[in-house]
């Protein structure tokens, strides 16, 4: 009984070993190397994006509190 579950359980991880390297290899156009790549471009594109959003913010800031201080004397 031991020696068919050690079997079953090699047998599951060549399965697994050999799957993933088909999914690598795969040269279609589905493979999960292009949609890593996907994500990790948006990501990027996001934070620059938000870090684009956010200095405006900032600067529209400081340009309206100098406004109100320019106003005070």
């Amino acid at each position: 009984m031991l020696i068919e579950n050690t079997l079953l359980i090699d047998m599951g991880k060549i399965k697994i070993k050999k799957r993933i390297k088909e999914i690598i290899v795969d040269n279609r156009a589905g493979s999960i190397i292009e949609y890593s790549l996907i994500i990790g471009f948006s990501l990027i594109a996001f934070v620059v994006i938000i870090s684009i959003i956010t200095s405006i913010l900032d600067w529209s800031n400081s340009a309206l509190s100098d406004f109100f201080n320019f106003l005070d004397f």
